[in-house]
């Protein structure tokens, strides 16, 4: 297993376990300024003082076989540094890659806590 997998199965499991929070923000100047791509969905999380940032990048994407471009998206898991005043500084794309597609769904799921709609609280007070 390369790094980059390892990397993302160590965070999806963390995510699936309740083990690592993730918080929506607004994705960081440095990321959004000097691109034409659209940044709709922008997650951190913070593990052991690193902070990883997971975010979806729609951008307009050309077929040379069809003669035509088409919106799709990215999925991209960065390291992100901030200064002693909270800005962000520095961001290392670590990966690009479909395979954070998973994780991606993990961590959209745990923000909107879906398992806990209906937990048994629900359906013994009488709801």
């Amino acid at each position: 297993m390369n790094d980059e997998n390892f990397v993302i199965s160590n965070l999806l499991k963390l995510t699936l376990d309740n083990m690592l929070k993730w918080e929506m923000k607004f994705p960081p100047r440095i990321i959004t300024e000097k691109t034409e791509n659209y940044i709709p969905y922008y997650y951190e999380a913070n593990f052991n003082g690193t902070v990883f940032a997971l975010y979806e990048q729609r951008q307009t994407l050309y077929d040379s076989e069809n003669d035509t471009t088409f919106l799709g998206s990215l999925f991209r898991l960065s390291i992100v540094k901030y200064n002693h005043l909270g800005v962000v500084v520095d961001v290392y794309p670590f990966t690009a890659d479909n395979a954070l597609y998973p994780l991606y769904e993990a961590v959209k799921s745990s923000l909107f806590e879906v398992n806990t709609i209906f937990n048994p609280s629900f359906w013994n007070s009488g709801q």
